[in-house]
């Protein structure tokens, strides 16, 4: 969104033109990031992700949506391809791997991994009911974080492993939003929550 399209070109032009320049500067895998709060203009299409897909070197997308159409049509567009989308929001994971997304990367994979985890094993297993108890769990949890970040690293530090400072501005972060930090009760209340739904999923 930094670059703006000019000489009557696209932002789809734009795009791309970046992408190869990064696909052929480097020698490693590239993964592309579709932060949350995207402009609309600058998301990936289907006609856009499939020509990423076909550049050497890139080889993923994270797309921090929760829209299923969406993630439905991307993932669409590359079967087939070697190239993976991946679904940046958990709460939409089900829906993801329904899709033919390959993997999540959410709040939670840091938190409570295991619940992710037991979203795909029982989804690739035939085990719908399952999946959908561990979605909700996984949805649950969301809904119910006051500072998913201060909660981290404050349960981190108490387990163990110190983690600080605690809390983090998001000011200067025009894809995240502020979060209030992190009371005692507030954390107390959501480890409480995290403690009573883990043991289904371990």
């Amino acid at each position: 969104e930094a670059i703006a399209p000019a000489d009557g070109r696209t932002i789809a032009d734009v795009t791309l033109t970046y992408f190869e320049a990064v696909s052929q500067a480097v020698s490693c895998p590239v993964f592309i990031y579709q932060p949350p709060g995207t402009s609309e203009d600058y998301m990936v299409t289907i006609d856009v992700i499939r020509r990423l897909a076909d550049l050497p070197n890139v080889v993923a997308i994270k797309l921090s949506t929760n829209d299923a159409q969406y993630i439905l049509d991307m993932a669409w567009a590359v079967a087939g391809k070697d190239f993976a989308v991946i679904t940046g929001a958990e709460t939409a994971f089900l829906a993801g791997l329904a899709s033919g997304t390959r993997a999540v990367i959410g709040q939670g994979s840091t938190v409570n991994p295991q619940i992710l985890c037991a979203i795909q094993t029982r989804f690739e297993a035939g085990d719908l009911p399952g999946a959908r108890d561990a979605q909700r769990a996984a949805n649950r949890l969301v809904q119910e974080s006051v500072n998913a970040v201060e909660f981290m690293k404050r349960y981190a530090t108490e387990h163990g492993y110190p983690v600080k400072p605690f809390s983090r501005s998001m000011a200067s972060n025009a894809y995240g939003k502020h979060r209030p930090a992190l009371s005692d009760e507030d954390y107390g209340q959501f480890k409480g929550l995290l403690e009573s739904e883990l043991p289904a999923f371990l």
